[in-house]
């Protein structure tokens, strides 16, 4: 009888312990479910940054191009600087109408 006694021991223990292990192999899957979200959140907002520093480039690049339209020497004046920039503000704000367009 004792045998008995035991093996439904043994039996009740494994019950209870597949129990805990169905728990713990679901808060696993959870948490993978969790990371595989974050990972992806992740991707699009590299993608996103990744694009806009593209388009960073771009502008700068365009910039340099509009820039060197002028030949600034030490010798020029500050009206010649303040030029430069009125028309770097006027190209940005352009540029920024335009892509809400």
């Amino acid at each position: 009888m004792q045998a008995v006694s035991d093996v439904s021991k043994n039996i009740i223990h494994i019950a209870h312990s597949t129990s805990a292990q169905e728990q713990a192999i679901k808060e696993v899957n959870l948490v993978v479910q969790r990371l595989t979200g974050l990972t992806q959140a992740n991707s699009a907002i590299t993608e996103e940054t990744m694009a806009a520093a593209r388009q960073m480039a771009e502008q700068a690049t365009e910039m340099r191009v509009q820039l060197n339209y002028f030949n600034l020497k030490k010798s020029n004046n500050r009206i010649n600087a303040l030029s430069v920039i009125l028309l770097a503000q006027r190209t940005f704000n352009l540029r920024n109408s335009m892509s809400h367009c």
